[in-house]
Formats: structure tokens, C-alpha cells, sequence
């Protein structure tokens, strides 16, 4: 493996991925500027980008479709009693009673099948031709979707979708930031920030991208959306950078580029090994509960019709042994005459007559009823494609059936799933309350300056004229603590200021409970969480207004425009770490650096993770808050802070960074890196934010 390999040659193999444990991927198709360090564990060689969703070609549909459908348990019957009649030298009826109906049967799936194929083939090949923009040479130059290998770096523009899994290599933002829409993969529609690699984010031109010389290590293709590490090897001036690569570095295929105007990415995943490809794995024939349930009851009919002519046949045969004849002739009469002739006992002769049997009452199992439900299917599945209540008028779309085979398990529940996200709610956040201190506020008391009306509570009777407020104003003690915890809340997150072209229709979580004042109506968020957007907006509205970062190659600075001391003063705070949430440690955690210049590590998260690792502050008294927020069914978060030295920074620094340049088991290790250092805290408070129910989600839920 130490020899230099070309970039044709790493095709040659056709090896699958699932025999290696890691894959390095030479960035631009160049040959690897680190040979030395492959072994044969290394994938060097990969798949196509061709896509395939279809199950058959010209050739093998008329193989493989017949031998579907004749593995179910009713055609295959049939195909043994259409045999059975061709056979019998006198079948009692004629051949085509049981041929014509099967075959109409076997035609008509043939023909719904091969047309839901070709829709297939139609839906790739519109993939597989897809425009796309490729650097070759230092140049970039048109191709198509399928012409991408693995190493090519590829121009993505806004509104495109990634035509593969891509490791971001730069954008047309300095920060090296952009957003992306998952809809095709999870369904969300809010925009999630991704980030291109430190180490190569300022390769921003076709020339220096021409330039650049790095090798990308990664894990081997798997399914999971959730995961991906890496780690990215750039060569300059002989020198080697090393740099990790997480979630937040990779765009997955299917997904689209917005509020960016371009980026460009390192093919790592392609065709079959993407993750969305993963995720879509093409199986068999399925079949629906009635027709599961319907091979049960066939088998049972079946059952009975071996018992009929089994005894039919018996009865018939059964007066040659009644009787016994010293001479015979087929002209022998019995001795009463509507026996008729003495039969004659030959195993031939049983046999032929088993099967006439078999055939007479072979209707026994209607084979008209399949024949109704392939009809059924098929033109349901057409009405469902007709339907106007499940057209989509914005994207132009009508419903698409890529499968007629279970139209009527539409409506069938046996499981119903619940969540606390926008399946159930509205997704409009609202502010309701805080436990600070261990004093509870309404939004009102948190205001700071007078109005008559609060989108947090959207009461436009509420006032802050009130005698508790007047108090907090009063006492100097708790206006700190409120501002420590206004603070806390709007540094610890990460929402982003929306650029002024972002409002396309879809700019994260859009929290239609909140109504900002004439000096915030200008400001908008995007969000991964309505929570957090919530809680932004809510700060904004109190005195501590998040407006940006500014990012540079060094640190993040969190820009806060504090303005609860009654003059406005720009407060910038340094973000050295972001400790993303996670739903085994159930909180998230920033790492920052005040003005004043204390590091505080900053956590929010759900009360059962955050209290039990708090040693100081309002323990007793906010959990309290918190069971009583919940059970009028308020969202509750509990905010905590903790100083740190130089020294804990130092070391906390020294195991990220080595825990970063893990592939194997990275999520593992961070976590463990993640848990040294989030302990020991002082509890500030807690949120309660109100999340509404859909209309009718009651009696919805009472009717299922």
C-alpha cells in the first residue's frame, strides 16, 4: 500500500466497502501526499455515483417479475391447477376456465409493476443526468451527477441540492459557515449551520483549490445520519496539518444549499455508499395485511378442497372393493344399475381421477377475487395521484404513488407515536416565566421598559406597573442575578442572525408568538430549535439582544447589545468552545470569555441533567419552579455557569483536541471529555416556555 496509486487506478477494484475499516480519500483526485501512513485496512477504491432505485431492465423484468409473483401463495396455486388441466388427457372442464383468469391476473401485476419500475428508472436517470459543476484542473467545469468520484471537489450553489456526501472544503462566507435545508432526509425544514474545515476554508478559488494538496480518513459508509468522523491531512510546505472532521463538516446528499451563495466539497460518499442510499435500501415485494391475511384464509381453503376430493375420490373407488368378482368386463353392470360399471382399480387410474376432482372444485378458492384487488390497486392508486386535497400547490406537486401494493394500509394504525416537537404542537414558542434566583418572573417583570403589550404572553391587557415590579427595580441584588442569567441564556446557544436574502419562506423555526418592538422588528433568527429561538427572541426582548459573530481565524465573538442598565452598550463575548446538546448528556454548553475576562463554562439543558451536577445556587427552590412548570405543561431548561481556570481550559483543550483526531469511537471519547469538565456548577435558574397544541389534537387523540 505505500506505493503511489493514480486516480484510475483507484477504480479498478470493485471491492466493497464492507470489507475495510476506514476509507482515505485523496482530495482533487491527486495522488495521496501521505502514502506512508496507508495500510490495508484503508479503502483506496470506491463505487460510482450512479444512482439505482429500479428493481429490473428490459431483460431480466421478464425473469424476475414472473418468479415474484409466483412465490405468492394464490398465483402459484392457480399456475398448479392450470397445469393440472392442460394434463389430463379428459379434464371435466375446459383448460381455459383456469388459464385465462391467471393469466389476466399475472398480465396485470406484469404491466402495474413494470410501469412503477420504469417510473423509477425515469426518477434516476433525472438524477443520474443531473447538471453539476466539477473542479478539474483548476477550472470549473459542467457534468453530470453520475460523472462524480470519489476526491472530486464540487461547486454546490444555493437552491442546488448535493448530488453526494460532501466534506465542505470552503464557502462563499470568510467564516467558512452555511446553511442547509434536510427535508428530503428527516424531514425537518428549519436550516442547520455547517462549517467548512479550519484547515482548508481558505481555499475559496478554483486556483487555490487546484493547489491544495490533503488526504481525507474517514469511517466506512453506514446508514446513520447522526454520525461521521474524520480527519482531514493538509500538506503545506511539506508540512503535515492535521485537522477533525464531525457532522457539522459533511453535507449529505439529498439535502439543499441555502442562504449561501456557493461551496465547494470533497466527494467522500457516492452512489450506493451515501448515507441517503443507506437509508433507501430497495427490497422485495410487499405485501399488505389483507393480503397476508388472505394467504392464511387460502391455506385453510386449500386444506378443505384436499379434504373434498379426497373423499370424492374415495366414494367413487370405493365399490370396487365392496364387491369381488371372479370374472370382470367392462360391460358388467352392478347388480343395481345407477351404479353403473364396475370400475376398475388401477393407481393411474385414481390418480386421473384425483386431479378431475381437483379440478372441479378448484373454485373453491376464487381466483375472480384477485383479480378484483389487482384491478382495486392499480386504479387506487391512480385516484390517490388525482386526489386535490393532497396536492401541494406551493411546490407544485401532486401525491406520489411509487407503489400500488399498499394502498389500503393507508389509515390502518395499530401503534400511535406522540412526540413533544411540531407533530402534536404548533412550534409557536412562548415565553412564560423564569426561575431566577429562586424567584419566579412573568415576562412582565423582566421587561425593562414599559408597554401595553408582550408577545410573550400576548396579553394586551398585561402591564409592568405593577408593585412587584416597581420591587425588582428596587433591589440592586436581583437585578444582577437577572442579568447574569439574561446573559447566560444569550450566549449559551446557536442560533444565527439571518442575512437579509434569507427570507425565502424558509429561515429555521419561524416563532410566530413573537411580536418584536420597533427597535427589534429588523432582527431575525435562524434556528436548528424553536427553543432556542424562543429564548434568543425573549432575551432580545429584555434587555439583552443577540445581533452576530464575528468570526476570524482565531475565535468566535458573540456580539450582545445590552441595554438593561438604561444606556445601550455593544458587549462582545469570545466563544472558544461549543459543547453540542446530545440526547445522552440531555444539555448543551458553551465555553466564553467575558469582557471582563473570566472563562465561564455555560450549560443549559433538562433539569434532571443540569441539578444533580450543581453544588451552589437556588437548587431547592428552582426545581420546585420547575415541577410546577410542568405540570401546567410549560418546556423547562435549567441554565448553570461555572468559572474555569487557565489551567482547567488548558487540559480541557489538550483531551478535545485528542479526542477529536479519534475515528474509532469518537463519540464516545468526546463524551468522556464532555463529562470531566461539565460538573461542579452554580445554578442560575430555569425557562419555562409554552409550546400550544395543535387545534383538535384532543379530540383526535380521544377518536384514535
Amino acid at each position: 500500500m505505500g506505493s503511489k496509486r493514480g486516480w484510475k487506478d483507484r477504480f479498478s477494484s470493485k471491492k466493497s466497502a464492507k470489507w475495510f475499516q476506514n476509507r482515505v480519500v485523496p482530495v482533487a483526485g491527486k495522488d495521496f501526499p501521505f502514502t506512508q501512513q496507508l495500510d490495508e485496512d484503508m479503502q483506496v477504491s470506491f463505487c460510482t455515483n450512479h444512482i439505482k432505485s429500479s428493481k429490473y431492465n428490459i431483460l431480466t423484468f421478464w425473469v424476475i417479475n414472473p418468479y415474484e409473483q409466483f412465490r405468492r401463495v394464490a398465483n402459484f396455486y392457480f399456475l398448479i391447477v392450470a397445469i393440472v388441466q392442460l394434463s389430463l388427457p379428459e379434464p371435466p372442464v375446459s383448460p381455459f376456465t383456469s388459464v385465462a383468469p391467471l393469466v389476466f391476473v399475472v398480465v396485470t401485476t406484469m404491466i402495474k409493476q413494470g410501469y412503477e419500475d420504469f417510473c423509477r428508472h425515469r426518477s434516476d436517470n433525472a438524477i443520474n443526468k443531473a447538471a453539476v459543476s466539477i473542479l478539474k484542473d483548476g477550472k470549473v467545469v459542467a457534468g453530470t451527477s453520475e460523472d462524480i468520484k470519489v476526491g472530486d471537489i464540487v461547486k454546490v450553489r444555493k437552491g442546488e441540492q448535493f448530488p453526494c456526501d460532501l466534506v465542505l472544503i470552503s464557502t462563499s462566507l470568510p467564516n467558512g459557515k452555511c446553511f442547509v435545508m434536510t427535508a428530503n432526509l428527516d424531514g425537518e425544514t428549519n436550516l442547520k449551520p455547517l462549517s467548512a474545515s479550519k484547515e482548508t476554508r481558505d481555499c475559496t478559488t478554483p486556483e487555490l483549490l487546484a493547489n491544495l494538496q490533503a488526504q481525507i480518513e474517514c469511517q466506512n459508509p453506514n446508514p446513520d445520519l447522526h454520525s461521521f468522523n474524520g480527519r482531514i491531512k493538509v500538506k503545506k510546505l511539506n508540512e503535515l496539518i492535521p485537522g477533525s472532521l464531525g457532522l457539522d463538516n459533511i453535507a449529505l446528499r439529498g439535502t439543499q444549499l441555502r442562504n449561501t451563495e456557493h461551496v465547494y466539497g470533497c466527494a467522500v460518499y457516492t452512489g450506493r455508499d451515501t448515507k441517503m442510499s443507506q437509508n433507501s435500501k430497495l427490497g422485495g415485494n410487499k405485501f399488505s395485511t389483507v393480503e397476508k391475511t388472505m394467504n392464511k384464509i387460502l391455506l385453510v381453503y386449500i386444506g378443505i378442497l384436499l379434504f373434498e376430493v379426497i373423499l370424492c375420490t374415495s366414494m367413487k373407488y370405493s365399490i370396487g372393493l365392496l364387491h369381488e368378482y371372479e370374472t370382470f368386463s367392462e360391460e358388467t353392470f352392478a347388480n343395481h344399475w345407477y351404479l353403473g360399471y364396475f370400475i376398475q382399480i388401477e393407481p393411474l387410474l385414481v390418480l386421473q381421477e384425483f386431479f378431475s376432482f381437483l379440478v372441479i372444485f378448484n373454485n373453491i378458492v376464487p381466483i375472480s377475487l384477485y383479480v378484483t384487488l389487482e384491478v382495486q390497486k392499480f386504479v387506487g392508486s391512480l385516484f390517490l395521484v388525482w386526489d386535490r386535497d393532497l396536492y401541494d400547490p406551493e411546490t407544485d406537486e401532486p401525491a406520489k404513488c411509487n407503489s400500488s401494493d399498499l394502498n389500503e394500509e393507508l389509515g390502518q394504525i395499530e401503534i400511535l407515536f406522540s412526540d413533544k416537537t411540531g407533530t402534536l404542537t404548533e412550534n409557536i414558542m412562548i415565553f412564560k416565566e423564569a426561575s431566577i434566583g429562586g424567584i419566579q418572573y412573568d415576562a412582565g417583570a423582566l421587561m425593562k421598559t414599559n408597554t401595553t403589550f408582550s408577545s410573550f404572553t400576548n396579553d394586551t391587557k398585561t402591564t409592568i406597573n405593577d408593585s412587584g415590579y416597581e420591587e425588582t427595580l428596587r433591589n440592586p441584588q436581583e437585578e444582577i442575578h437577572i442579568s447574569e442569567f439574561l446573559t447566560a441564556l444569550s450566549v449559551c446557544h446557536t442560533v444565527q442572525v439571518a442575512s437579509d436574502e434569507s427570507s425565502n419562506g424558509v429561515n429555521g423555526y419561524d416563532n410566530n408568538g413573537y411580536v418584536p418592538d420597533n427597535d427589534n422588528e429588523n432582527l431575525e433568527y435562524n434556528a436548528s430549535s424553536p427553543d432556542e429561538k424562543a429564548l434568543v427572541e425573549a432575551c432580545a426582548m429584555f434587555g439583552m439582544k443577540f445581533i452576530g459573530e464575528e468570526e476570524d481565524e482565531q475565535n468566535i465573538k458573540c456580539k450582545i447589545m445590552e441595554s438593561r442598565s438604561g444606556d445601550q452598550a455593544l458587549k462582545l463575548y469570545e466563544k472558544l468552545y461549543v459543547l453540542e446538546f446530545d440526547s445522552t448528556r440531555k444539555r448543551m454548553s458553551v465555553i466564553v470569555r467575558y469582557p471582563c475576562g473570566k472563562i465561564m463554562l455555560v450549560t443549559k439543558g433538562a433539569e434532571t441533567s443540569v441539578l444533580p451536577k450543581c453544588i451552589r445556587g437556588p437548587i431547592k427552590d428552582s426545581n420546585k419552579h420547575i415541577d410546577q412548570y410542568a405540570l401546567v405543561g410549560l418546556r423547562t431548561l435549567a441554565i448553570a455557569v461555572k468559572e474555569l481556570s487557565s489551567n482547567d481550559l488548558e487540559n480541557f483543550e489538550s483531551e478535545f483536541d485528542s479526542a477529536q483526531q479519534a475515528i474509532e469511537g469518537r463519540e464516545e471519547k468526546i463524551r468522556l471529555v464532555y463529562e470531566m469538565i461539565e460538573r461542579d456548577y452554580t445554578l442560575l435558574g430555569a425557562t419555562a416556555v409554552e409550546d400550544k397544541l395543535q387545534e383538535s389534537v384532543k379530540e383526535t387523540l380521544v377518536n384514535l
